[in-house]
C-alpha cells in the first residue's frame, strides 16, 4: 500500500501522518519494532531494505518518507519507481510531502506510483476562510479555550491559513485567559496582525498612491520573517478578489457583501473590506495588474524572475 499526504497545508499533513502512525502501532506494531522513517536525502538501498523486508513477529510494516517525491532529480526517479513498485502486501509506505502540491503532483515518482492499484492520496489544501473559521472554532475546544464568535473571527483574519501560527496563538491565548474566556480585546491585545490583514492596509495606500506607506508595509513584512513567494501569494489572491469585486460591481452597484460571501467563499470580513476597496480601482485596472500577476507567476515556475522581484514588480506596477 502506498500513500501519499502532500499540499500546502502541512499543519494538517503533519497530523494526518502522525494519526496514521499511532493507529497502525495500535494495531499493528505496540513494540514499534516494525516502523521505519526516513529523512533529508534517504539511500535509495535502506528505504528498499526496509519497505521490502517481511514484518517481524507482526502482519504489517510502516515505512515514512519525507520529502523525497518533490526533491527526487529525474534521473534517479527510475530506480525510486521500480523499487516501489515491487512494494509487498505486508508493507504500507507513506510518502510525507512538504513541497508545494503542484511540484508534488507533476513529479515523476507521483505520476508513476498514483497508476498502482493500492495507492491512496490525501492532499491538504490550504483552508478557505470559512474552512478557517469552523477548524479554529474546533480546536480552540480542543484546547479548551473559551472564544467568543468574534473574537474567532478576529484571530483567523489576523492568522490567516497559516495552522502552525494558529496553533501557537491558540496555546497563547488558552494559557494567557486559562478559565476565562478570550474576547476580541483579548485577541488584538495578544495577536499581531499577519500580512493577510495588513494586505488591506496596502491595498488602500496604494489605491491611494501613497508609497511610503506601501513600501513601509512591505518592507516590515520582510523584516518580519515572510518570505517573498508567500507575499506574492497574497498579493495574487487579493487582486483575484478585488477583480471579482469589482466585477460584481460593474454588473451590480447594489452587490452586497453577502453576494460576494456567496460567490467567492470568503470571510464576510474579507468580503465586506475587499467589496469596499474594489470601489477605488476601475475593471480595466485589476485586469491589468491580473495579467502581470499572471505573467510574475510564470516567470517564477520557469525560473525566470525570482519572488523578490516578482513581488517588487507587482509593488511597483501599482504604485505607478
Amino acid at each position: 500500500m502506498l500513500i501519499f499526504i502532500y499540499g500546502d497545508d502541512t499543519f494538517r499533513g503533519r497530523e494526518k501522518v502522525q494519526e496514521m502512525k499511532t493507529r497502525f502501532a495500535e494495531k499493528f506494531d505496540p513494540t514499534g519494532m516494525n516502523l521505519a522513517e526516513f529523512r533529508d536525502n534517504p539511500q535509495i538501498g535502506e528505504v528498499m531494505q526496509a519497505v521490502q523486508s517481511s514484518p517481524f513477529l507482526g502482519q504489517k510494516r510502516l515505512t515514512i518518507i519525507r520529502d523525497l517525491v518533490a526533491s527526487t532529480k529525474k534521473a534517479d526517479a527510475e530506480n525510486w519507481i521500480k523499487g516501489f513498485q515491487k512494494t509487498p502486501e505486508t508493507s504500507i509506505v507513506i510518502f510525507q510531502e512538504t513541497s508545494e502540491a503542484k511540484k508534488v503532483a507533476s513529479s515523476e515518482i507521483f505520476k508513476a506510483l498514483k497508476k498502482s492499484a493500492d495507492v491512496f492520496f490525501y492532499p491538504f489544501p490550504l483552508l478557505s476562510d470559512a474552512e478557517l473559521v469552523k477548524w479554529t472554532i474546533d480546536r480552540a475546544a480542543m484546547l479548551k479555550l473559551t472564544i467568543d464568535q468574534p473574537a474567532i473571527n478576529e484571530l483567523a483574519t489576523r492568522v490567516g491559513a497559516d495552522l502552525w501560527r494558529m496553533q501557537l496563538e491558540l496555546e497563547k491565548l488558552q494559557a494567557f485567559v486559562g478559565a476565562g474566556a478570550a474576547s476580541i480585546d483579548t485577541v488584538r491585545q495578544m495577536v499581531s496582525a499577519s500580512f493577510e490583514d495588513q494586505i488591506f492596509d496596502f491595498v488602500d495606500a496604494v489605491s491611494r498612491k501613497d508609497v511610503p506607506t506601501a513600501l513601509r508595509l512591505l518592507q516590515e513584512e520582510r523584516l518580519s520573517g515572510t518570505s517573498d513567494h508567500h507575499l506574492f501569494s497574497m498579493l495574487t489572491r487579493q487582486v483575484r478578489i478585488l477583480l471579482g469585486a469589482r466585477a460584481m460591481l460593474d454588473a451590480n452597484p447594489r452587490a452586497s457583501q453577502d453576494d460576494l460571501v456567496a460567490a467567492m467563499r470568503l470571510h464576510p470580513y474579507v468580503a465586506q473590506k475587499s467589496l469596499h476597496q474594489a470601489r477605488a480601482f476601475r475593471l480595466d485596472q485589476l485586469k491589468a495588474a491580473h495579467e502581470a500577476l499572471y505573467n510574475y507567476d510564470l516567470g517564477l515556475k520557469t525560473g525566470k524572475v525570482s519572488p523578490e522581484l516578482a513581488v517588487d514588480l507587482t509593488v511597483a506596477s501599482f504604485l505607478t
